[in-house]
Parts: C-alpha cells; sequence; structure tokens
C-alpha cells in the first residue's frame, strides 16, 4: 500500500512541477558578444582597436573614447557594429545588417555567416589586447 502512496504522491509532485513551471525563454549567447573584462591595465584602447582592424576588412569609426563604430562592407551588404567601453569593459554589439544593392549574382547573407564575421573581429580585439597586456607586464 505504501508503494502505491509513494508513487501517486511522485507523480502528483511532478504534475505540479510542470503546472507551476515558469516558461523559460531565453536569448542566445553569441560568442562575439561576451563582455571583454579590461582590468587595472593602462591600455589605449583606441590605438589598440585601430591596431586590431588593421588585419581586418573592418573598418574603425571613433564616436568618442567610450564608443566606437566597425563597418564592414560586403558584396552589397552593410553590416554594422558598435563597440563600447564602460567602467573597463569592452562590449560588442551588433547594430544593423543591410542590404545595399545587391547585383544579380547576390547570395544570401545567413546569420552564420555574419556571426563568423563578428567572432572574427572580436578574437582580432583580444588578440591584440592580450598583446598589450603582456607587453606592459613585461617592461
Amino acid at each position: 500500500m505504501s508503494r502505491v502512496i509513494n508513487k501517486s504522491s511522485q507523480l502528483s509532485t511532478l504534475i505540479v512541477m510542470f503546472l507551476f513551471a515558469a516558461p523559460v525563454t531565453a536569448q542566445p549567447i553569441h560568442p562575439y558578444s561576451e563582455p571583454i573584462a579590461l582590468g587595472d591595465q593602462a591600455i589605449d584602447i583606441g590605438a589598440a582597436l585601430e591596431t586590431a582592424f588593421e588585419t581586418t576588412q573592418w573598418t574603425l569609426a571613433k564616436e568618442n573614447d567610450e564608443l566606437y563604430f566597425g563597418n564592414l562592407s560586403y558584396k552589397g551588404f552593410e553590416v554594422q557594429v558598435r563597440i563600447s567601453v564602460v567602467n573597463n569593459v569592452l562590449t560588442v554589439t551588433l547594430d544593423s545588417v543591410t542590404e545595399t544593392g545587391c547585383s544579380d549574382n547576390c547570395e544570401d547573407l545567413g546569420d552564420k555567416k555574419v556571426l563568423n564575421w563578428l567572432v572574427s573581429m572580436r578574437r582580432s580585439i583580444t588578440y591584440e589586447l592580450t598583446l598589450r597586456v603582456r607587453d606592459g607586464l613585461i617592461e
């Protein structure tokens, strides 16, 4: 008898958990949007970003010391990202992907391609920041 009561109590507990469980909706965390903590190192962010962008297809535009924009033109598409530095934390945010005029052989610009560009750009930034921190520790 106790075995039957135990199973029914387990089943009722499980049903109650399903009824009262709030649906969980989550936004995916993209690899490029992970904040980069700069720590206490004295790094010239503007110069580091300029150096990081030299080896990529991206162009860098400076709004002020805390806000930069990265732009990429690719086969009739424009990709713009916002790079902000607030409280020694650098964040990369995708602003827009727009079509600027595609020719007849225009290929579909998928989310995966844009994500790969953003991850590559972030990798260049973190690599340059790592080199600057390393060089600052050596001196």
